[in-house]
């Protein structure tokens, strides 16, 4: 009876309250005041009563317990149902965490591709930005080498054009100077009265100092010839010939401050 309490709790109440309810019927329906033996048939009925009582309520019970039972399979289906429903749940969500760290994974993946893309667009950039500069600096050395090229040129034909020029020059003045000194020469032995008895390749030097209007204010035999009146005929033929020619050419006529010439009996 404790197992059957335990297992079907509100069953066996119901059928507690039931039998309690039919006898309380039966203790109603009992004439208390009868004392003959003539009451022995109405026990029949009674026990007849209890025992129809009994199968209505074993019937009950029956259709109690299975309705419990109906009760109980529909408890486990639910449960059943419940349990599938969270187990599919977790599936769910397992599945939804998956796709959850599968995002989160492509994204860091996305993120660090537009990371790596950037970084490498960064690094082109600054090897463009360096190309540059070094094709700049190369373009300006290269100008800077064809200036200085350019310069060493101008510098070299500067150069050569001024010794060109320095020896036209000097070959101007020394062309000058060898006019002017044939001049010089020229105007001294005309005026040169050369002694009867000089003879033939005799010859002295004579030193004479002349100022820029080309007057002599100097002179003096600086090699004799040996003779002296040849050597007087010639110091004779420069007094008399001052003033003497000069070049106007400052830089020609200072040539001339201090000259050296020879006289020779042709």
């Amino acid at each position: 009876m404790k197992a059957i309490y335990a297992k079907y709790p509100r069953a066996f109440l119901l059928a507690v309250l039931l039998h309690g309810v039919m006898l309380g019927m039966l203790v109603v329906s009992f004439d208390w005041t009868a004392k003959t033996p003539d009451m022995v048939p109405p026990e029949v009925n009674i026990v007849k009563a209890t025992a129809v009582d009994e199968q209505a309520v074993q019937e009950e019970l029956d259709k109690i317990k299975r309705a419990e039972e109906r009760r109980e399979n529909r408890v486990k289906k639910l449960e059943r149902d419940a349990d599938k429903a969270q187990k599919k749940r977790e599936r769910e969500q397992v599945e939804l965490k998956k796709l959850e760290e599968n995002r989160k994974k492509e994204q860091a993946a996305k993120k660090k591709a537009e990371q790596e893309r950037a970084e490498v667009e960064a690094d082109r950039k600054r090897a463009e930005v360096e190309a540059q500069r070094l094709k700049e600096e190369a373009q300006n050395a290269l100008e800077a080498q064809q200036r200085l090229e350019m310069d060493e040129q101008r510098k070299r034909m500067l150069a050569e054009e001024s010794q060109r020029l320095e020896d036209q020059q000097t070959r101007k003045l020394i062309a000058e100077k060898v006019k002017y000194t044939a001049l010089i020469k020229q105007k001294i032995e005309s005026k040169w009265i050369q002694p009867l008895n000089a003879k033939v390749g005799m010859r002295c030097t004579i030193n004479i100092s002349i100022i820029p209007s080309g007057r002599v204010i100097s002179f003096k035999i600086v090699r004799s010839s040996g003779d002296k009146l040849f050597d007087r005929s010639v110091e004779s033929a420069v007094n008399k010939s001052s003033p003497l020619p000069i070049p106007n050419d400052p830089r020609l006529a200072s040539e001339f401050r201090n000259i050296d010439l020879e006289f020779k009996k042709e």
